[in-house]
This record gives structure tokens, C-alpha cells and sequence, in this order.
């Protein structure tokens, strides 16, 4: 007879709480309304989830297997009226909600999700766009959802081994081979977790499932050659494992932004020792833990959703309205685990539920994903700005690498615009409306003016060619110059800034912070110095708005009734828009560019300024993309005060 296990309920409590917390302080961060790191890895609760299910699957399956009572239907069937329902419920609701409050492409995009949420196949598609890790996730309603697929895989395949394992080495010996299954699915981990995607992916996380199903077969052997040796050692192991958990959650950190193995294995050695401590006077019995961990499956289904449309709709700006939204996601978790999951929904309803959520996804993956919101789209700039009277054509090439001549093309530029999408974003103007003769050299995520910074490992920028490329047409571009000429640096200047302190083993805080600047000044200085007759121009760092202020300024709602549903405040002017980082940079580079003689810094914050806040709209067009970058409206009303600024 299974005895009930209240310390996994409670280790379940534990897991949710971290979860959730880490998922609010990530899309609060994401809306820039903190900058607390407090539970950055929060995301390890999930890893406790992984274990806790392959230890209890485990235990359901050899358990039918020992009776001789196991049917791989059954378990399939019990499996799916577990998971489904909820699940079901959950993706509904986001179609309804979201047809009102998401913009076309994400709403395409969600009737993808919930097409491979139900297929359990949703991972796959996370982990190649943008990973679990990017602030765009907060356009990703069923991101969460990569692990139910991840889980749900592990259902699926785990009884079809088991079996083979049985057949072929007999049920005495099934305990050693899952064993060996495990270590070879943990090798597998390792090797593929290198490439940065493998938080996301079945073959990288599969392996901590396995390694719950071990402990469950060597449970009985590790407390009777352990535990059970003094009436203390339970309540000592359970402690530690806590404590372990517990300091996993609070100081565990990335390595680069990426999840390795190791970084997954202290929280994982934590629910071992509470599994396997066995403690029949659990202090994991807390009443509100347990419930908690009983409740879990609904509330890590509803709570991410309902996070990012209180986060799109504008109602996390405040303490009182984030206490509001938790108290919704509580009372949708209570009804979720009440009537979804206590009781058996009708399979009838289910198949309806299932199969209304395809018609959806059919039809709006054929129209596009226009919906509700589509109509009240603020225009786009092409509607309101002149064509371009000129072709564009390449003045100087490098592999895939080009120094573009934009104006009139009967002019040798005197101006050279250089940079990374922070120079992107001015490309419309400067190709379109603006007729003076530059040349203009940009590469996203790139920040190459010396060797430092060119050579840099990075996961997500240029491969060292590219770059290396853009460094010496740069210089071959500046050599070319005319005494006079005019330089203007247009960059996102902190981009590296991060992995600079992850490679020189820096705390992120301010004096790192001048430091990473004074290596890019550095590498600015080289060149400035070589060419004394030319006039440069850096233009500093944006202000950045959060991002749920720039989803509002691309709306027009005054004439719907969404006008209700969606919290537009800060839709026009921000007032708290100053940034310290921010400030920090620009007083740095603007210093530097005192005390040189041909070096100028512009402030591209100074046409945003207004008394009353941060400018984020002109007219009704949003003048920003996301927070470090401009629509093509704001990149051109930007571009003209740059030109004013350097024509001067």
C-alpha cells in the first residue's frame, strides 16, 4: 500500500511558489517597474517538478507492472483526463482574451502555442524562437507550457521503455537499466546542452525525470542503509535538502545567459535527499504548503497568462494592482483545481474543447491572426512619409558586410553614419526622405571599433568573421574620409555590457559599469586619435520606456469598448522614464567627448524630453519598437534632430 507522501506536496509548495515569483519579478523587469534579482533562478521550481514526476510515474508504473495489473492504454487514457482538461480550459481562455488585447502577428503566433501545447510539442518551437530566457517571452501567453511537453514526452515514452526493459532484462533487473538509461541520457545532456538551447529541450531535460525514477527504485535501500540507522537522520536529511533547495533558488546563477547541467544539480541533489529522507513528521506538512502543492498543476497553468495580460492590458504598475493579480490568479487556480481537476470532465467535453481550439487555430493561421485589436492599430510611417527619389546603392563591401551611399547619389558623402540596430533603426529616413549624401555602415548586435570588442565570444552576435569584417571596413572607410568629413557612432552602448562582467568576473554594479564604458571609450579613442581632421559625432544612449508603455502607444481605443479592459495611462507621455545606467553612460561618453577636440556627443534623449515625461508618441504613432528601438516614425523624427546636430 502507497503511503501518502505530504513532504512532496510540500516540496511542490516550494517548486510553484519559486516558479511563480521568479516568472512576476521577470516580466515586472521585463517591464523595466524593477530591477530586482531577488528570484532570478526561480526557475529551478521546475526542476523540482521534473524529479517529483519521475519519481511518482515511476512508482505508479512498476507498481502495475509488479501486480501484474499494468495496461499501457489505461495509463495513457488516466494520463491524458489528468492533463487535458485544465490545459484546455487554460488555452480557451487565452484565445478569448487575447483576441481582444494582442496585436495580429501575436495573435497568430498564440493560436500556434496552443496548437502545440496540445500536441506537447511546444518546446521545440520555443527553444528556436528567442529561447525561455528573452524578454520577448512576454509576447509568448503559453510559453510556460514547454514544460507540460516536456513532461508529457516523458509520459509517453517512459511505459514504452519500461516495457522493452522488462521484456528484455526481467522486472528484478529493471532498477539497474533505467539506471544506465539515466546516465546515458545525462551524458546526452551535457553534450547538447552547450549549444544555449537546452533548457527548453526533451534530449537536455529528460535526464532529471529519469533521475526520479531512480530514486524511487533505490528509496527503500538508501533509508534502510541510511535513514533508518537513527531516529534523527530523517528530519536532518529533509532540513538539508530544504536548505539546499532553498539556496539553490537564491544564489544559483547563469553562465551567460545560458542553462547548463550544473546548473540544474544542486536543487536536484535537494529534492533527493527530501524524497529520499522519508520523513514521517515532515516539516513540509504546513496546511498552506500542501495545498499549494496539490494545487500546483492549475496554478502554474493559469498564472503565467493571466501575468502577461495584467502586464499588456497596463495593471503592474503597482504594488496594489500586482496583489490584484495574484489574487486573480489564486481564485482562477481554486475553480481550475475544483472543477477541472477534482471532478472528471466529460471526455465528450473534452474532444469539443480540443477541437475548437484547431478550428482556431486553421482559421486564424489562414487569416493571419486578424483579430479585434487589428482594427485599432495606429498607422504605419509608410502611409505618412515621402518615397525615396533615389536608388540606394553599395559604396564599399566586405564579405557579407556593405558600406551602403544613401541620398542623392551624384554627391560623395561627408558623412558616415556607423553602427548596430541603434543605427537601424534611422535607416528608413536616412534611405527615404533624407536627400544629403551619407554612407552608412550597420550591423545589428555589433559593437566593433577595436580589437576588444571584435573578437568578443558571444552566443547571440556576429561569428568573428562578420565582425571582423565590420572593423576593417570602418577603418578602410575612415581612411577614405575627406578633412572635414563627419563621423557619427549611433550604438546601444551597455549591449555587451553584461558579458563583459561574466567574462572579467565583475559585479554588476555601477563601478563595473564605468569600467565596461572605459573599455569602449578605449577602442573609440584608437581611431578618434588617428584622424584628427575629421569631426566625430557620438550619439548617446535612449532612454528606454517599458515595454508594456510602447504595446499601448500602437493602439487606438478610444472609440472600443476595449478602452475598459486595457489601462492606457501611460500611453503618450511617461513619467518615470530615467534610468541611472542610462545616465551613467551618457555622462561618460559625454566627458570623453569634452576632452577631445574633434569629438562632439549628441543626446538623442533631448527631442523625447518634455516637462511632463518621455515623449512616446507623435500624433498617434508610437515612436518606439521596443525599448531600445525607435519605430520608423521615431527613427526618423530622431535622424532629423541627429542631421540638425551635425550640420550645425
Amino acid at each position: 500500500m502507497k503511503d501518502k507522501r505530504q513532504d512532496i506536496d510540500g516540496l511542490k509548495g516550494i517548486a510553484i511558489l519559486a516558479v511563480v515569483f521568479y516568472h512576476l519579478f521577470d516580466l515586472l523587469k521585463s517591464g523595466q517597474y524593477t530591477e530586482s534579482t531577488l528570484f532570478d533562478c526561480g526557475f529551478l521550481g521546475v526542476d523540482i517538478f521534473f524529479v517529483i514526476s519521475g519519481f511518482l510515474i515511476t512508482s505508479s508504473v512498476f507498481y502495475k507492472l509488479s501486480n501484474n495489473d499494468f495496461s499501457l492504454l489505461a495509463f495513457y487514457k488516466r494520463r491524458s483526463l489528468r492533463i487535458l482538461p485544465p490545459l484546455l480550459f487554460v488555452c480557451i481562455f487565452t484565445l478569448i482574451i487575447g483576441y481582444f488585447s494582442l496585436f495580429q502577428n501575436i495573435y497568430r503566433e498564440l493560436n500556434i502555442e496552443v496548437a502545440n501545447a496540445l500536441l506537447f510539442i511546444g518546446n521545440f518551437r520555443f527553444a528556436n524562437s528567442g529561447g525561455y530566457f528573452a524578454l520577448t517571452s512576454s509576447d509568448k501567453p503559453l510559453l510556460h507550457t514547454w514544460y507540460l511537453a516536456v513532461t508529457i514526452q516523458f509520459y509517453i515514452l517512459f511505459p514504452l521503455i519500461v516495457l522493452v526493459l522488462k521484456k528484455v532484462f526481467s522486472l528484478k533487473r529493471l532498477p539497474l537499466a533505467v539506471t544506465v538509461v539515466f546516465i546515458l541520457l545525462t551524458v546526452t545532456s551535457v553534450l547538447v546542452s552547450r549549444n544555449g538551447k537546452g533548457y527548453l529541450l526533451t534530449q537536455c531535460r529528460i535526464f532529471e525525470l529519469f533521475f526520479g525514477s531512480v530514486l524511487f527504485f533505490y528509496k527503500d535501500i538508501v533509508y534502510k542503509r541510511v535513514f533508518s540507522l537513527n531516529t534523527y537522520l530523517p528530519l536532518l536529511g529533509e532540513v538539508l535538502g530544504i536548505v539546499i533547495i532553498i539556496a539553490s533558488i537564491f544564489t544559483v546563477e547563469l553562465q551567460n545567459g545560458i542553462w547548463t547541467v550544473t546548473t540544474s544539480l544542486p536543487t536536484m541533489f535537494g529534492t533527493a535527499l527530501v524524497i529520499l529522507s522519508h520523513n514521517k513528521n515532515s516539516v513540509l506538512r504546513l496546511p498552506p504548503l500542501t495545498l499549494l502543492g496539490r494545487c500546483s498543476y492549475s496554478l502554474y497553468l493559469w498564472h503565467w497568462p493571466l501575468f502577461v495580460f495584467a502586464l499588456r492590458c497596463g495593471y503592474t504598475d503597482t504594488v496594489l494592482s500586482c496583489s490584484i493579480v495574484i489574487l486573480v490568479i489564486l481564485i482562477f487556480t481554486a475553480l481550475s483545481y475544483i472543477f477541472t481537476e477534482k471532478r472528471n470532465i466529460d471526455y465528450k467535453v473534452t474532444i469539443t474543447l480540443f477541437l475548437l481550439c484547431f478550428v482556431s487555430y486553421f482559421y486564424f493561421h489562414h487569416n493571419e491572426g486578424k483579430n479585434y485589436l487589428s482594427n485599432y492599430m495606429t498607422p504605419e510611417l509608410e502611409n505618412l512619409l515621402i518615397e525615396k527619389q533615389y536608388i540606394p546603392s553599395i559604396a564599399f563591401q566586405k564579405g557579407n558586410q556593405a558600406v551602403w551611399h544613401y541620398g542623392l547619389q551624384t554627391e560623395t558623402p561627408k558623412i558616415f553614419f556607423v553602427g548596430d540596430s541603434n543605427l537601424g533603426h534611422y535607416i528608413w529616413y536616412l534611405r527615404n526622405e533624407n536627400k544629403t549624401a551619407v554612407y552608412t555602415l550597420a550591423r545589428a548586435g555589433t559593437l566593433a571599433y577595436g580589437k576588444y570588442f571584435t573578437y568578443l565570444q558571444t552566443l547571440d552576435s556576429d561569428s568573428l568573421e562578420e565582425k571582423s569584417n565590420y572593423y576593417d571596413l570602418y577603418k578602410s572607410t575612415l581612411n577614405m574620409l575627406k578633412d572635414g568629413d563627419k563621423v557619427v557612432f549611433c550604438n546601444r552602448w551597455e549591449i555587451f555590457y553584461e558579458i563583459y562582467c561574466t567574462n572579467n568576473k565583475l559585479p554588476k554594479d555601477d563601478n563595473s559599469l564605468e569600467k565596461y564604458v572605459n573599455e569602449v571609450i578605449t577602442e573609440l579613442k584608437e581611431q578618434i586619435q588617428l584622424h584628427p581632421k575629421l569631426s566625430f559625432y557620438i550619439v548617446g544612449t535612449s532612454y528606454a520606456p517599458n515595454f508594456p508603455s510602447i504595446i499601448l502607444t500602437n493602439i487606438e481605443i478610444s472609440d472600443s469598448k476595449v478602452k475598459y479592459l486595457i489601462n492606457r495611462k501611460n500611453a503618450k507621455i511617461l513619467q518615470n522614464y530615467k534610468d541611472r545606467k542610462i545616465e551613467l553612460i551618457n555622462n561618460k561618453l559625454s566627458e570623453f567627448c569634452e576632452s577631445t577636440p574633434n569629438a562632439k556627443f549628441i543626446d538623442r534623449n533631448v527631442p523625447l524630453v518634455t516637462k511632463d515625461g518621455l515623449l512616446l508618441c507623435s500624433g498617434n504613432v508610437s515612436l518606439f519598437h521596443d525599448p531600445a528601438h525607435y519605430t520608423q516614425l521615431g527613427g526618423a523624427f530622431i535622424a532629423k534632430y541627429i542631421m540638425e546636430q551635425i550640420e550645425k
